[in-house]
């Protein structure tokens, strides 16, 4: 299912949400991490750590972004009890639960029946209420309920990741900002894609500080993020089955697609040899960054470890 790509063109505008609002919040500035191993060959490859954000996720930014935009914007008023609702088990949901919990908001989260035990087990302790949608409906199931919860409850506000600006906002102003200032090049951005927001702000931020950096999506064995297009896969909040509003597909030039099994090799060899405990996001960008440096000579890549691998026991055990 296609929304519509944004004309990111119209955010080229003065960041006006980050002193608004949500205080008390450690995020952004994140540390960069060069793997340079073998398996990278001559490759300069760099991980953007965002689990060192507070909640231990890249989602922290985004949240605090939407939620300070919609107080600009006098939609939300911190206190009020009005009620959240997103379509998220995953980090993005964590994120609005801790931030609406010094806000005084109350949380509601959709996510599929098929997610991660510990993360449904887990969200209820921060606070947010959980309904669970039937997977067996599609990759998008929880995003379909959450919008008819949306339109069934009008004291909801309806947050929407998939379309909400600052999610771009996020990532074109903080994030790609971060690595554009912190290397003296990049060549590549390899980026998996959920909500889109993360390789489309990083993506246009780069470009527009390496002209010559290509933008490379990764995407689980058998979707085409493109188009919107997936199948049954198990790297959580990516590949949903749609094209969000936030996701410039324009941005990208290639595609890396990656096997789950594969991928969570990569996962055990990246706490085995770099001591790096991360979630699944991390272990397909980087067996994404394996595959691109075995075609690239002495380029510099840079790829995100969304999250931290404690929320994920589940997969890594047998």
């Amino acid at each position: 299912m296609r929304i519509k790509t944004p004309n990111t063109n119209n955010y080229h505008l003065p960041f006006p949400w980050e002193p608004i609002g949500v205080q008390s919040l450690t995020y952004g500035k994140t540390p960069l991490f060069h793997l340079n191993g073998s398996e990278f060959h001559s490759a300069h490859v760099y991980a953007k750590l965002e689990y060192f954000n507070e909640g231990q996720n890249v989602k922290m930014r985004v949240a605090a972004a939407m939620i300070n935009r919609a107080e600009a914007l006098g939609i939300l008023r911190p206190f009020s009890g009005q009620t959240i609702l997103e379509s998220s088990g995953g980090s993005t949901g964590v994120s609005l639960a801790i931030i609406a919990a010094r806000r005084g908001y109350k949380v509601k989260l959709v996510l599929p029946d098929n997610y991660s035990p510990t993360r449904i087990a887990q969200l209820p302790k921060f606070g947010a209420t959980v309904e669970l949608s039937d997977h067996t409906k599609g990759n998008d199931s929880h995003f379909v309920l959450a919008r008819q919860l949306a339109e069934q409850n009008s004291d909801y506000y309806f947050i929407d990741q998939l379309s909400n600006p600052a999610n771009f906002e996020a990532h074109y102003f903080g994030t790609g900002l971060e690595l554009v200032e912190a290397l003296p090049k990049i060549d590549y951005l390899v980026c998996g894609v959920g909500s889109g927001g993360s390789i489309s702000g990083i993506g246009k931020r780069i470009k527009e500080s390496f002209p010559k950096a290509k933008i490379i999506a990764v995407q689980p064995d058998g979707c085409n993020v493109l188009k919107g297009d997936a199948v049954p896969h198990k790297f959580q909040g990516w590949a949903a089955g749609l094209v969000p509003e936030v996701f410039d597909t324009n941005l990208v030039d290639s595609v890396i697609t990656v096997n789950y099994e594969d991928a969570r090799e990569v996962g055990f060899e990246l706490v085995k040899n770099y001591g790096l405990f991360t979630g699944i996001s991390t272990w397909g960008n980087i067996l994404a960054c394996q595959q691109l440096s075995a075609e690239v000579q002495n380029k510099y890549i840079v790829t995100l470890a969304p999250d931290s691998g404690h929320i994920y026991p589940d997969h890594f055990n047998n």
